[in-house]
C-alpha cells in the first residue's frame, strides 16, 4: 500500500504576480487554503501534510489558520516566492515512510473527492501521475504546419 506525504503550496503559480495569489481568498465564506488542506485529511494512505507559506505571509498564515492546521496535524513551513522554492524547503522534511508525494496548490480547492481517490489508486500502479483537466479553448494559435504563431496569456481568461 502506498503511503503519501502531501505538500500544499501557497506561492502564486508561475507567471502570476504575488497579489494574484488565490490561496488566501474565501470561497463561499470559507478560506481556499483550508479547503485545499481538507481534501487530504482523514485518509488512511496520507501520513503527512505540509503547507508552505511565503515569508511575507507566514505570520498572517499562522495567526489566521494556525489553530486549524495544528489541530489537523499539518506542518507549517516558509519558503520563497516560487513553487520551486517551496518544494525545495518541503522536500527534506518528507517522512521517511512515505512512498509517494502529492503536490497541491492551495489556490485550487475545487477538486472532487473522487479525483483524489483516483490519484491515490493510480499512484499504486505508476511512478508518476498528474490530475489534469481539459482546456476548452486553445492557449496557442497554430499555423497550417502546426507551428505556434500566438500564445494567449492567462490574463485573457476569466477567473471564476
Amino acid at each position: 500500500m502506498a503511503i503519501f506525504s502531501v505538500i500544499v503550496l501557497t506561492a502564486p503559480p508561475p507567471g502570476l504576480a504575488a497579489e494574484a495569489n488565490g490561496a488566501f481568498v474565501k470561497v463561499d465564506g470559507r478560506e481556499s487554503l483550508l479547503r485545499a488542506v481538507e481534501l487530504f485529511l482523514n485518509r488512511d494512505q496520507i501520513q503527512q501534510i505540509q503547507i508552505v507559506f511565503t515569508p511575507e505571509m507566514l505570520e498572517e498564515g499562522k495567526r489566521k489558520y494556525g489553530g486549524h492546521l495544528s489541530f489537523s496535524g499539518v506542518k507549517v513551513l516558509s519558503a520563497g516566492p516560487k513553487w520551486i522554492d517551496q518544494l525545495a524547503v518541503a522536500a527534506p522534511k518528507i517522512s521517511d515512510e512515505s512512498t509517494h508525494v502529492l503536490i497541491h496548490d492551495a489556490a485550487r480547492p475545487a477538486v472532487v473527492y473522487s479525483d483524489i481517490e483516483a490519484i491515490l489508486e493510480a499512484a499504486e500502479k505508476h511512478p508518476a501521475i498528474a490530475l489534469a483537466a481539459p482546456v476548452r479553448t486553445s492557449l496557442a494559435e497554430l499555423d497550417e504546419g502546426g507551428g505556434a504563431v500566438a500564445f494567449h496569456s492567462p490574463s485573457r481568461f476569466m477567473q471564476l
